[in-house]
């Protein structure tokens, strides 16, 4: 996947204050033609497409943005789709249907950049108008949530993967070792869909509140990522990016590692749909970006989803919620940077909005 230094250009003009620049369109490649040959598909290989697949249709009293799969997508609009390389085909699945395989006969184009056991994450054409201005970012964030899922399913079996980012818009999990399937490995990967398909980013109508006041049950702390061996990024994309946890203390919310302090009427002056003082926290990902460092930025916007995804999906239940938000502006931003001198080269680009919502009716519609 192709990410240029114009596109986040593009993206840092729009949070402060500028949309006259808009991401570039590239030329997408069509990724391959559905066939209808039969083919054996591994549990592993399942769980894998399941990502990619409707796991829950909220309630439309509650938000417009009713689909949910196993990761958030920006006005549920879930342009990404996923293959396994197996056997000369690409298999995915049927985003409704989900036990419905679907065989492609790969392109030329893809031919010579995968094998057997490689996944493949494909950009589908972007076609709303809402963000011309951020839109790649948007899907190339969503890809960094669709990873976390596999490499936490591919850590429950044992595969390896390395990324590579070649194509225009694709995405390739080089396959490095392959796993096992025990039985063991059925309670970790239950407890995993059973989290997915609880995860949320709450109602979009009538505010975000918790009237029990009980925010502090809320939290999570996100963990050291690298004990996760299934996949890999490279150290210089760690190391240009930076997570601030700010925590509800019942007075403010605190960034105690930063000595960062926000109140509570500022942050509802730009998230006004949320109550502050009744929410759980705020995980903020910064990016510290220099000028000419890297020729493709896609590894570090897919490391920033990867980051907020560990929290929208450990922490999820019933009636919690850890909406991911890429209004980030910087004349909000920027004032609470520079409470601590160590931040004023970092940009603030991406979050995750967390706590409980009190009404019953945040309660999970039926899955499907």
């Amino acid at each position: 996947m192709l990410y240029s230094e114009k596109d986040l250009l593009s993206d840092v003009s729009y949070f402060n204050g500028s949309d006259d620049k808009i991401q570039e369109h590239i030329g997408y490649n069509e990724i391959g033609i559905i066939t209808d040959k039969d083919i054996y598909i591994s549990e592993y290989e399942s769980h894998i497409l399941d990502l990619n697949t409707v796991l829950r249709v909220d309630s439309f009293l509650r938000t417009p943005y009713s689909i949910h799969m196993s990761y958030p997508s920006a006005r549920s609009l879930y342009t990404l789709r996923i293959y396994f390389s197996k056997d000369g085909y690409l298999l995915t699945k049927d985003f409704w249907k989900r036990k419905k395989i679907l065989k492609v006969n790969s392109s030329t184009y893809l031919d010579s950049n995968v094998n057997t056991g490689d996944i493949v994450i494909e950009l589908k054409e972007f076609n709303d108008k809402h963000y011309p201005s951020i839109f790649k970012t948007l899907q190339i964030l969503e890809v960094g949530h669709l990873l976390y899922n596999i490499s936490r399913i591919a850590d429950i079996y044992g595969y390896e993967y390395e990324l590579n980012n070649d194509g225009i818009n694709t995405l390739a999990l080089r396959n490095k070792r392959i796993g096992v399937h025990y039985l063991e490995n059925r309670e970790k990967i239950n407890e995993f869909w059973r989290k997915a398909k609880s995860r949320s980013s709450g109602k979009y109508y009538g505010g975000l509140i918790n009237f029990d006041l009980d925010h502090e049950k809320y939290r999570y702390f996100p963990q050291d990522f690298s004990k996760i061996k299934s996949l890999k990024f490279d150290k210089t994309v760690i190391d240009s990016v930076k997570t601030l946890v700010f925590i509800n203390d019942g007075n403010s919310l605190l960034d105690n590692e930063n000595g960062l302090v926000i109140d509570y009427s500022y942050i509802m002056k730009e998230y006004n749909y949320l109550n502050a003082r009744t929410m759980s926290q705020i995980t903020v990902f910064l990016y510290k970006w220099e000028n000419k460092v890297m020729n493709n930025y896609a590894e570090v916007i897919q490391y920033i989803g990867y980051l907020a995804q560990e929290v929208c999906l450990n922490n999820s239940g019933i009636g919690i919620y850890n909406r991911p938000i890429k209004q980030m502006n910087f004349n909000f931003w920027l004032p609470i940077l520079e409470q601590n001198n160590s931040l004023k080269d970092y940009i603030p680009f991406y979050g995750v909005l967390t706590g409980k919502e009190t009404e019953l009716i945040s309660r999970s519609k039926k899955i499907i």
